[in-house]
């Protein structure tokens, strides 16, 4: 039996955000809380800046009769609450990530998160950003 999710304030933090995810699809799935309940279901569970996207977004669209799925709702809260170029600075942030000082499976660790979270996954783009973030020590050796 799940816990009740985290409450999720709207900051644009993406480590809490897919914790909130993860949580509340699982709360929602164990209780199989129908799609025209969801929207009131998750709103127990947000506070702050995002409270204010169900308040003035979501109840209107409930209003109107849509009924979201659990993407839909939790894709217009990261839309709503991350800024629009979030995607590209880890883009770029990915591009411009180097070893350094890291041993090679702290790197791998971090630059597979990093990779994650800006969406890049064709595994030929992982594997030259993998590449070409080794320090040159190690890629002589491979």
């Amino acid at each position: 039996k799940p816990e009740k999710p985290n409450r999720y304030d709207g900051s644009a933090d993406y480590n809490k955000f897919t914790r909130f995810c993860t949580e509340v699809r699982d709360y929602t799935d164990y209780y199989r809380i129908p799609s025209r309940r969801l929207a009131s279901t998750i709103s127990r569970f947000l506070e702050g800046r995002v409270w204010n996207y169900y308040a003035h977004v979501l109840t209107r669209e409930v209003y109107l009769g849509k009924k979201h799925t659990l993407k839909e709702i939790l894709l217009g809260i990261f839309n709503y609450c991350f800024p629009l170029n979030f995607r590209e600075k880890l883009r770029t942030k990915a591009r411009n990530f180097r070893q350094g000082s890291r041993d090679v499976r702290e790197y791998i660790y971090e630059l597979e998160t990093l990779l994650d979270l800006a969406g890049i996954n064709e595994e030929k783009d992982r594997i030259q950003q993998l590449w070409d973030g080794f320090r040159i020590d190690i890629r002589v050796e491979l």
